[in-house]
């Protein structure tokens, strides 16, 4: 026996034996998930261009070591009109051991990039200097 897809028993049979759903409640429910995608993709949108870029950052520019126990640190901040930052600068031995610590605070200012230049005292000698957070 064959039967065409389509024909008018066979809906009427699959109808009968399944219900219909309304054609409002199916308008109701393409609505209701095309409003909750728009409104994830509005807040996304938000999230990435509020939360993505803070505004402020730090990179090490240069670092010397100057003894056993003394690294001089160049630090080039970036920061938003009116933001403080704290930043942590710290010197690691050879054997990737942190052997100094500094935190530096700048001050609320205008926006733009400056370079703080700082003096780290080590326990023994650093083979490097890097710029751990900034916030």
């Amino acid at each position: 026996m064959t039967m065409k897809a389509g024909a008018p028993d066979v809906e009427q049979s699959l109808a009968e034996r399944y219900g219909t759903t309304s054609r409002i409640r199916r308008v109701t429910w393409i609505v209701a998930i095309t409003a909750l995608a728009v409104g994830f993709l509005a807040w996304l949108v938000w999230a990435a261009l509020a939360q993505g870029s803070p505004g402020f950052g730090a990179a090490l520019r240069s670092y010397d070591v100057v003894s056993n126990h003394r690294v001089r640190v160049l630090v080039t901040v970036h920061r938003a009109a009116g933001t403080s930052l704290v930043c942590t600068v710290t010197a690691q031995a050879v054997d990737h051991a942190i052997v100094g610590e500094e935190q530096v605070a700048i001050q609320a200012g205008p926006e733009g990039d400056f370079t703080v230049p700082m003096s780290l005292r080590t326990d023994r000698r650093a083979t490097t200097a890097t710029v751990s957070s900034c916030r």
